[in-house]
């Protein structure tokens, strides 16, 4: 009866007309919203391009269909309408956007596609030097070098070399000969992990590898102004006049040379929430700037002919964008530089025009411009950070309270002093929890003391360290520099040893599992929601942003990891007294040890699976059993065979162990013959999957080859461009 009254009303007129007004209305109200957001909505824009280039990547280039047919169907609704209201407006500016972005990642992606090495080669080689990377702290040097596709071999290669391999008469432009060991770039070893691949692609690195021997000059290069020589050598001279560990912080400052940091304080950088610093941005270059433009309108200003004829800020302002736009160069400009030196100078620009130069319209002008020039960058961690943190500062120094608290006033200076220190632990707190969820996705890992550790490092970096720096090396020049190197230096280690402090603090870590991409993607789009959108409507925004954050730190843990090679196998154990990782092959070197725990969730050091009492191990074979109840409601055990040596065992016996195992896991084939009852992952497995993740509680499992199958450079993308030896047609 219900049904066949509804029915009757939904055919009759009455209906119709009551929809049609409520539709009215509901027109109405959002063309009023979009009216009075109408100051926000260039804002959708840098928005809207970064959700096309990010369907790129979650799609892949052959599924273009789900993405340019909705978007021009958005377009056709605006340009049917004749854009005569704003959301037909909103839906053409989207529609247009995320087909922007689409264009510019898939004619970026066309343009570097080149091939990739098909399988291990050995042999020697003769290459040009493009770029020289110094590592001291691993004791080599990187290569990149030119081969111009000969032997046919990529065209771009990168290689190690050992420091006593390297010779300082290899400079850029050099043509080096060498035996060598190339391997294709290598795509994540379980899910989740880092793609160095999608990094090689963009690079247009089709192999690397180390050289095997002596390496020989065959022909020098024509010597011409370097910059990459220029950063190398003032990178040596800060480490000379600073010695220790404060020296590598201070080249890396100077001149973004990384290299010579030690394992154990970038790790600490890390964990205390200040690495950061260690990354040429905002911080570095906002400095740099400011003291330049300071500086120079001070020179000006002591002739009072030109001062009284001309507008020192102008003159002052294109030097000091001159000196930004070097400095980024210098430091080899990468993407939180080059992002900082766009807004520093439109700040400039902004405050030569009498404009307020602080706006979100600045870093988005700064981010659509990145994107489209550079929009893989998209995707990695560094524009992610770096954008999300200086939006944070605008977005939060935007409202009431923070106005209030840091405008200036006539105060007592340990008040003005306070209210100093309290905006900036506030500000501090609100960006560690807006990078808290990429960090956590990236890295697995996020620090929680940070804001207090940057109140020191912060304020220290900027109006200690850097003066300091740039101090010394301008009276180096008549051997003045000492006093204010050793100052410098004593700066870098109190912010060294509070990075070690903190870091070692009781729960100064949170970790997590490798998350779900869409969670992030609900957090990411929530937290622009807040940013962008200005009436109240955003606050809906905070259940979908604190649901997701919650589910985040939630992310299940993997119960078994097994790398793409096989040869690595991990259990998670969490049966009595909190988490523990067990490892097959305790010998795995600490990239791997690292690899593992971070996938998982884990910040320990891994046990060896043969001690642990759920295990049977000789010196071939590995029997574990996991009796978690909580694992599988219908199973209140599994059972594991993993096989350790490469050594052979007999057709039978493995062939009844396996039938008494849930799952079998090994790096060779398996025979035939080997059964298990749930799961067997042999070589021929993780030639098609790669790596897996095993969820046991849910019996889901993740693999590497499902979830990157469809971007160009996976290995396990059929049409990817190789070479040596050719696809087998």
């Amino acid at each position: 009866m219900i049904y066949i009254i509804s029915m009757r009303m939904l055919f009759t007129r009455d209906f119709h007309l009551s929809v049609s007004a409520h539709f009215t209305s509901f027109a109405a109200k959002l063309e009023l919203w979009l009216e009075k957001e109408a100051a926000q909505l260039p804002l959708y824009i840098p928005i809207f391009v970064g959700m096309g280039i990010a369907a790129w990547f979650a799609l892949g280039i052959d599924n273009w269909f789900y993405i340019i047919v909705p978007s021009s169907l958005l377009v056709m609704m605006g340009l049917v309408t004749k854009l005569k209201s704003r959301f037909s407006l909103v839906l053409l500016m989207m529609g247009l956007s995320i087909i922007i972005g689409w264009s510019a990642i898939s004619i970026r992606s066309y343009n570097v596609s080149a091939p990739i090495l098909g399988k291990p080669w050995v042999g020697h080689i003769y290459g040009r030097i493009e770029r020289i990377e110094k590592l001291p702290a691993r004791a080599l040097v990187r290569l990149i070098l030119e081969t111009e596709g000969r032997q046919s071999l990529p065209k771009k290669i990168r290689i190690n070399l050992s420091n006593e391999q390297y010779d300082d008469s290899f400079t850029k432009g050099s043509i080096i000969k060498s035996k060598v060991r190339l391997l294709p770039p290598t795509g994540p070893a379980v899910p989740g992990a880092y793609d160095f691949a999608q990094r090689a692609w963009f690079e247009e690195l089709g192999a690397t590898g180390s050289a095997l021997g002596k390496v020989q000059l065959v022909t020098s290069a024509q010597v011409t102004l370097n910059l990459s020589n220029t950063r190398d050598q003032i990178a040596t001279k800060v480490r000379e006049k600073i010695p220790g560990r404060a020296g590598a912080i201070g080249a890396t400052l100077a001149s973004g040379d990384r290299g010579a940091i030690a394992m154990e304080d970038a790790e600490a950088m890390r964990r205390s929430g200040m690495a950061h610093l260690l990354a040429i941005s905002g911080l570095h270059v906002s400095a740099i700037v400011m003291m330049s433009f300071f500086i120079i309108a001070k020179i000006l200003s002591l002739f009072p002919i030109f001062a009284l004829r001309n507008k020192v800020p102008i003159y002052a302002a294109s030097v000091a964008a001159l000196i930004a736009i070097f400095y980024t160069i210098l430091t080899g400009a990468q993407v939180p530089t080059i992002r900082a030196c766009i807004a520093a100078c439109l700040v400039l620009i902004a405050l030569v025009m009498g404009r307020d130069p602080l706006t979100l319209r600045l870093v988005a002008f700064a981010a659509l411009f990145i994107m489209l020039i550079m929009p893989e960058v998209l995707v990695g961690p560094s524009f992610q950070l770096s954008f999300a943190a200086v939006a944070t500062i605008i977005t939060l120094h935007e409202t009431k309270f923070m106005q209030n608290l840091v405008h200036r006033r006539e105060e007592f200076w340990l008040k003005a002093l306070g209210r100093f220190l309290l905006s900036l632990l506030i500000t501090g707190l609100f960006i560690e929890i807006a990078l808290a969820p990429i960090a956590l996705y990236h890295f697995q890992k996020t620090g929680i003391y940070g804001a207090l550790a940057n109140m020191i490092a912060i304020p220290l970096t900027t109006f200690i360290i850097i003066p300091a720096g740039i101090t010394a090396f301008v009276l180096d020049i008549i051997n003045l520099g000492a006093p204010f190197w050793w100052i410098c230096g004593q700066s870098i280690e109190i912010i060294l040893k509070l990075a070690h402090y903190v870091s070692n603090l009781p729960a100064a870590i949170t970790t997590v599992a490798a998350v779900n991409i869409n969670l992030f993607a609900v957090i990411i789009l929530s937290g622009l929601i807040l940013m962008v959108v200005k009436s109240n409507f955003k606050l809906l925004a905070i259940g979908p942003l604190s649901m997701a954050f919650l589910f985040l730190l939630r992310t299940p843990s993997p119960d078994i990891l097994i790398t793409g090679d096989g040869q690595h196998l991990a259990v998670k154990n969490n049966i009595d007294k909190g988490d523990e990782m067990l490892l097959l092959r305790t010998r795995a070197g600490s990239y791997v040890r690292e690899l593992l725990n971070e996938n998982a969730g884990y910040d320990g050091e891994a046990s060896d699976i043969a001690n642990w009492p759920g295990a049977q191990c000789s010196l071939d074979v590995c029997i574990i059993i996991l009796e978690k109840e909580q694992r599988d409601s219908k199973q209140g055990s599994w059972t594991l065979l993993a096989t350790i040596s490469n050594y052979f065992v007999p057709r039978l016996e493995l062939a009844a162990a396996c039938k008494r195992v849930d799952i079998a896991v090994s790096n060779r084939y398996l025979p035939y013959d080997c059964k298990p009852k749930r799961l067997k992952i042999d070589r021929a497995y993780h030639d098609k999957s790669g790596g897996v993740a095993i969820y046991l509680s849910s019996g889901r499992i993740r693999t590497v080859a499902s979830e990157h199958r469809h971007l160009p450079w996976s290995e396990y993308n059929e049409d990817r461009l190789t070479t040596y030896p050719p696809k087998k047609q």
